[in-house]
């Protein structure tokens, strides 16, 4: 996980838009590709960048997470497992940088 301090929260955030939408726009690299509050992810299905991807703002704070490896497999839907956490790490750094 990285977290960086951009210049302003309006910065910060055309950041993450525009990185969500070039991550949504090419479904072929991105399998499950998820939106959620102030935040995006997707699973890239081929290349280095395998694994899951997310990215997120917080005020100032851009927060990209990488997580190396295949997409997770098996019954119970885990993609949707990983995309959870991340959304719970989200609410935890809204709540410690907006405090």
């Amino acid at each position: 996980m990285t977290i960086t301090v951009g210049d302003s929260a309006k910065a910060v955030e055309a950041l993450r838009r525009d990185l969500c939408a070039a991550t949504r726009s090419d479904p072929d690299l991105y399998l499950g590709h998820a939106d959620g509050k102030e935040f995006c992810s997707a699973y890239p299905s081929r290349g280095e960048s395998a694994g899951y991807q997310a990215q997120g703002s917080v005020d100032r704070y851009f927060v990209e997470l990488c997580l190396p490896g295949q997409r997770p497999g098996g019954t119970g839907n885990p993609e949707k497992k990983v995309r959870e956490r991340f959304a719970e790490v989200m609410d935890d750094l809204r709540e410690y940088y907006k405090a």
